[in-house]
């Protein structure tokens, strides 16, 4: 169920839109800022996939980001594509070995 809610496109065509309508909403509805706030947020918030920001995004938006934040999330990023071409470069191979 969650890859139907949790990924990028869903939150950012969705969610998006979503968030501000509710939040105006309950604003004309008078109950209160810092309420349609909350409730607005958790819509938002819940929609974001598991992953979290890539680095390019920490660097261009979180201000509370420091350069070894970053770094981190840069290395956690090629580590994990170094991985995937692994497996696929493994699943090429078995698949050569299978043919030959």
């Amino acid at each position: 169920m969650k890859f139907l809610y949790k990924n990028w496109f869903v939150h950012n065509t969705l969610a998006h839109p979503l968030h501000e309508l509710l939040y105006l909403t309950m604003r004309l509805m008078l109950f209160g800022k810092s309420r349609s706030r909350t409730v607005s947020d958790w819509l938002h918030d819940v929609t974001i996939p598991v992953e979290g920001p890539s680095a390019l995004t920490m660097l261009l938006y979180d201000k509370e980001a420091t350069t070894e934040k970053i770094r981190e999330k840069l290395k956690a990023e090629k580590i994990e594509e170094l991985k995937e071409q692994k497996e696929r470069y493994a699943t090429q191979m078995a698949a050569q070995d299978w043919y030959a």
